[in-house]
């Protein structure tokens, strides 16, 4: 079992964090993310992995606002798909709605 913390950053200067979050070994991101929240993600066989398109109800691009669900763990941008990177016991996950310039 690891046990890591989620953070949900609305964009908006609302931001959530989840303290304790316990899940099995070999845990992703994504799994931690819908631990907490309602996830839409969906499958991109292109990049073999799952692109979230929304959390709670926000949806990437609403109104055409440029802002996207990326996500950080460990204060760092991750490189892979959310379904592709496993949590390490202790990991901060950060969800922001971001704006892509």
């Amino acid at each position: 079992m690891v046990q890591v913390s989620v953070t949900i950053d609305y964009g908006n200067g609302t931001a959530v964090t989840h303290d304790e979050v316990y899940l099995f070994h070999n845990a992703t991101a994504l799994d931690a993310l819908k631990a907490v929240a309602e996830v839409n993600a969906t499958y991109w066989p292109s990049f073999g992995a799952f692109f979230v398109e929304s959390i709670n109800g926000v949806v990437n691009n609403a109104d055409n606002n440029g802002k996207y669900w990326l996500y950080w763990v460990n204060g760092e941008h991750s490189p892979v798909g959310a379904d592709k990177y496993i949590l390490r016991n202790g990991d901060h996950l950060e969800w922001k709605y971001f704006e892509l310039s």
